[in-house]
């Protein structure tokens, strides 16, 4: 059982940080103007790629009709990915579930249920600030 456990509590570790922050609280969110995530490093990558690379108006141009392409792709990975993560996830803590003792089960249940009033809050501020920003153009 107690190797079971290192093997276990090790993957769940990482699924919950990848899932959404599992370790993360307030104090290491780092706001980023109401961009979404996953334009972030997108973005980051191209303004570096102007800067050191001195692209001119119309190399800028292309640049913007590729990433806007890649994008999109990534998108459509992203929405194929997301299931496989959850039913993964779900089953991962079932796993966890099943070797805790009852009182351990109530803490592990408390954790999950924080972390997810904590994704759902972050997106709902995702949601407000894209609504923000459509209407405010």
């Amino acid at each position: 059982m107690k190797k079971a456990f290192k093997i276990i509590l090790p993957l769940f570790i990482i699924a919950a940080s990848f899932a959404g922050g599992f370790f993360m609280g307030k104090k290491h969110h780092r706001p980023h103007r109401g961009e979404p995530f996953s334009e972030r490093p997108m973005n980051r990558m191209k303004s570096k790629m102007v800067k050191k690379l001195d692209l001119s108006i119309e190399q800028q141009a292309q640049l913007d009709l590729i990433f806007d392409k890649k994008r999109e792709e990534l998108k459509v990975l992203r929405q194929e990915f997301k299931p496989k993560l959850r039913e993964q996830r779900k089953n991962l803590n079932q796993n966890v579930m099943n070797i805790l003792e009852p009182e351990q089960k109530k803490v592990f249940q408390e954790i999950q249920r924080k972390r997810k009033k904590r994704a759902q809050k972050r997106k709902r501020a995702r949601a407000e600030k894209l609504r923000l920003k459509q209407s405010h153009p």
